[in-house]
């Protein structure tokens, strides 16, 4: 980190609480709506990071591995790696 950004941290911050980013946890909602895929198939889709229980019946997914997974995809898709059949739910 340079020097000036060090000076405009409080001196109570450090350079790993800048880093170090909290975890997010998604709920399903969510989840379809940044990938634009149907609940079932966030359950299903081989690769897809899984979910984490919150209690009983509720659970969820890491923000950071659901990026990633989208970011992966977006790679794959403008490599050609994808086909039409890998992306159907």
């Amino acid at each position: 980190m340079s020097k000036l950004l060090c000076n405009l941290l409080p001196s109570s911050v450090t350079l790993e609480a800048v880093v170090r980013k909290k975890k997010v946890i998604l709920r399903a909602d969510k989840v379809m709506a940044r990938t634009g895929l149907p609940k079932s198939s966030l359950y299903a889709i081989p690769g897809f990071p899984g979910r984490i229980s919150l209690s009983g019946r509720r659970s969820g997914w890491l923000e950071d591995e659901v990026e990633a997974w989208i970011e992966g995809r977006v790679r794959a898709s403008r490599s050609g790696g994808l086909s039409d059949r890998s992306t159907a739910a």
